[in-house]
């Protein structure tokens, strides 16, 4: 079973008593800095960042699906892509003004992909992926540090949005003859028997558009963990579209595997896989992948058969992606 994942919202002032009032969130997932929200389920946990009052909010949980819908709520963009949100349990907490110094403090001390406060407040990143530990850790932090927020709280879901049907990739894959990036990573995350095909059954945690190495955001990664909790391994997927971005996937694949290797806690480098996924069409010799992996595991200390290369291809009328290895 999945564990829940945790999310950072965020939103500005003008939109943020909607968000609130309605329990309803929205992005626009072809944008790379809002995809997280593609992987988010009922039951994960969000954390709602005010970037114009510099405040945190929470616990929040998601209530639904991912759905598509237009309807008009009163933001200042349409951000059509939605899920419900509501409170996790009968009280909100704040981190403010008050306890802002001890949260600057604990970004640092013990988050792993937000370096420091500026990666909030600047609103560069508009939804934030948490690693398992680091969700869990600022999760205590809002109930043991945090101000009950009593005002807020007359105004959660006092308008509850209906929830849509759920936006499925399989479906909105039937419209393209070459699907962006996106929906791609969308269908495997929603075809959970298809991701275990890649990576292995058995799948604890899964994330995407994690926050990693150089300030890039990678696609997938999927991690395997045993009874005791310890990491058995950990996936990377990287999707590249383009033909002529191979030596670019595969130098990003090593830069998140020795990313992964020295964030996740307990995990060597010969327990991190990297795997690159491009179209069919794809015409690059697996010779020239062989050597481009041997020059950056060589690079960053990887092995080089923990890395492999799969082609995908799309049947336009039923939706589905069929994977086949590589190499």
């Amino acid at each position: 079973m999945l564990r829940r994942n945790f999310f950072i919202f965020q939103t500005r002032d003008e939109n943020f008593d909607i968000v609130v009032s309605r329990c309803l969130y929205g992005a626009d997932i072809s944008r790379p800095e809002q995809r997280p929200l593609c992987n988010s389920k009922p039951g994960d946990l969000v954390f709602i960042w005010n970037i114009d009052k510099r405040s945190l909010y929470g616990p929040f949980e998601v209530a639904s699906r991912l759905f598509y819908d237009e309807e008009e709520v009163g933001w200042t963009k349409k951000w059509p892509y939605r899920v419900l949100i509501r409170p996790w349990g009968s009280t909100i907490f704040e981190i403010s003004s008050r306890t802002m110094p001890n949260f600057i403090s604990f970004l640092a001390d013990k988050m792993i992909t937000i370096k420091d406060i500026s990666d909030i407040i600047m609103g560069r990143r508009f939804l934030l992926s948490l690693i398992y530990e680091e969700g869990i850790s600022l999760l205590r932090f809002l109930l043991a540090k945090g101000d009950v927020a009593s005002e807020l709280l007359k105004k959660v879901c006092s308008d509850r949005y209906k929830p849509k049907d759920p936006f499925l990739a399989k479906n909105a894959l039937k419209n393209y003859g070459t699907p962006p990036e996106y929906l791609i990573e969308l269908y495997l995350l929603q075809q959970l028997e298809e991701l275990e095909l890649l990576v292995g059954s058995g799948i604890s945690e899964v994330y995407n558009t994690l926050y990693g190495y150089a300030g890039r955001f990678l696609d997938i990664l999927t991690v395997h963990r045993a009874e005791d909790g310890s990491i058995l391994k950990i996936s990377i997927l990287e999707l590249k579209k383009n033909p002529k971005e191979i030596g670019r996937g595969i130098e990003e694949l090593a830069h998140y595997m020795f990313w992964a290797s020295d964030k996740f806690p307990g995990v060597e480098k010969s327990r991190v896989f990297g795997m690159l996924i491009t179209p069919l069409t794809q015409r690059t010799s697996e010779d020239e992948f062989k050597n481009l992996v041997e020059k950056y595991a060589e690079m960053y200390g990887l092995r080089v058969k923990n890395f492999s290369w799969v082609t995908y291809k799309l049947d336009g009328s039923s939706g589905k992606i069929s994977f086949t290895r590589k190499s």
